[in-house]
């Protein structure tokens, strides 16, 4: 959250949402937040316990309901796409306020290694190897005009890629 707070987020999109663990979070900071997650059984468990602010569908058809965002995130969902193109990176950009952040969470190359991504790595469709360099020249290719890499504080092996738009 103090990432988001400190880039001035008001409204985000969070990709592959899941159960809505961090769309919760996020509205529980004042960010006005809706999830877009593919499958219809998690997302009529989430309206059963209230929250409405997540769409059944597939990004970048589904893009939620506003136009645009002050950040959008995917966390750990990467390698779940079929399509992580210079178009995709686009789309991406094309749906965030000037200025804003697509925050990309997942598993850091520079760990490869450790005994925590060995462990991971028995199921590999959990680990996401999308590196700095990969990143860069994503966001180089879609237009965004800066990149940044943050390591996690949390979780060691893992890390942030921020692309401004």
């Amino acid at each position: 959250m103090a990432m988001l707070q400190a880039r001035g987020v008001r409204t985000l999109l969070d990709v592959g949402c899941s159960y809505g663990a961090f769309v919760r979070s996020a509205m529980q900071h004042g960010i006005e937040c809706y999830g877009v997650e593919p499958n219809e059984e998690v997302v009529a468990v989430m309206r059963g316990r209230g929250i409405e602010a997540v769409s059944a569908g597939f990004f970048p058809d589904e893009t939620g309901p506003l136009p645009r965002y002050d950040a959008v995130t995917f966390f750990q969902v990467l390698m779940y796409l079929h399509d992580i193109s210079p178009t995709f990176f686009r789309k991406c950009r094309d749906i965030l306020n000037p200025g804003g952040s697509l925050i990309v969470f997942g598993s850091d190359p520079r760990h490869r290694g450790s005994d925590e991504i060995e462990r991971a790595m028995r199921v590999p469709l959990v680990v996401n190897f999308t590196g700095e360099e990969f990143m860069r020249r994503a966001a180089t290719d879609a237009g965004f005009s800066s990149y940044e890499y943050a390591a996690c504080k949390g979780e060691p092996t893992s890390c942030f890629h921020l692309l401004t738009a």
